[in-house]
């Protein structure tokens, strides 16, 4: 790597690749860990910290702005607004069983923390807002999980552990 400005420069723009793979849907921190660390040979703490904090950013704005898409646009298209209304209703009904009891934010930490494709915070955050879950302890829930998903892609990415092992 070059010193210097350029060499700041190459570092910021590798770093900024990070975040941006770490927001994709799907990807999230289980790609740009790998990239931070074993491709692009950037700081484990760096790129753990960084892909942490901008791959929960999606879920929370999942978790909390999802009702402004509702409102803004599915209430807008009278026969999309009925369609969706009624499938949503009835998922919430059919889970408002599953949710009352507080493991449901114990299996959602979970199943985010799962280091595999789609099973990450866009998808967790998703279905928290759909189940219609608390905002507070699902943010929370989806955040930890995270957390976990990072600890183990991070020790995977240092060859500190095989994933086929976890699985």
């Amino acid at each position: 790597m070059k010193g210097g400005f350029v060499g700041v420069c190459v570092l910021v723009v590798e770093l900024l690749y990070v975040i941006l793979v770490s927001m994709l849907p799907g990807v999230e921190l289980r790609g740009s860990i790998p990239l931070g660390i074993g491709v692009l040979g950037l700081s484990p703490l760096v790129v753990a910290v960084s892909s942490l904090a901008a791959s929960t950013f999606p879920g929370l704005v999942i978790i909390y702005g999802f009702s402004w898409v509702e409102s803004r646009i599915i209430s807008r298209v009278g026969l999309l607004q009925r369609l969706y209304m009624a499938v949503l209703e009835r998922i919430r009904a059919r889970a408002a069983r599953i949710s009352r009891g507080g493991s449901v934010y114990a299996a959602l930490a979970l199943y985010v923390a799962v280091p595999l494709p789609l099973t990450g915070v866009w998808t967790g955050s998703l279905i928290a807002y759909i189940l219609g879950l608390d905002r507070g302890r699902s943010a929370v829930a989806v955040f930890l999980g995270n957390i976990i998903a990072c600890i183990i892609v991070t020790a995977a990415s240092l060859g500190l552990i095989s994933l086929a092992s976890l699985l």
